[in-house]
């Protein structure tokens, strides 16, 4: 008796020494890529991923016109919005800009900030 109890209490000992050793080793897992290729690696990707999120958090229309911009590693993607107007002097301008935007990080694709302009 004194014998299974032994095996038994060895054979658990055992298991859970692999299953403390599966979570050490999954724990340092990366689940991004770490080779030189980026997983945003483009303005058309960065826009499919913007408008996911866009459309989640803001509701943006699925035709909403969107550009992106990639500056030290970071994309913003933002709706167009075209403001224009008429100087004193007669000249024109024409402002284009985003009433919503996310930035994404270029290298792995990590959402830094979903924001409003203010």
């Amino acid at each position: 008796m004194k014998k299974i109890i032994l095996i038994c209490t060895g054979g658990a000992m055992v298991l859970l020494i692999v299953a403390l050793a599966i979570i050490l080793i999954n724990r340092n897992t990366v689940f991004y890529r770490t080779d030189d290729k980026n997983a945003v690696p483009n303005k058309e990707t960065a826009i499919k991923i913007g408008r996911v999120i866009l459309e989640e958090h803001y509701g943006i229309d699925k035709d909403t016109e969107l550009d992106a911009v990639e500056e030290n590693g970071v994309w913003r993607v933002y709706n167009v919005i075209e403001r224009s107007g008429v100087n004193e002097d007669g000249t024109t301008w024409v402002v284009k800009g985003g009433g919503v935007y996310v930035n994404l990080r270029k290298k792995d694709g990590k959402v830094l900030l979903i924001k409003i302009n203010d």
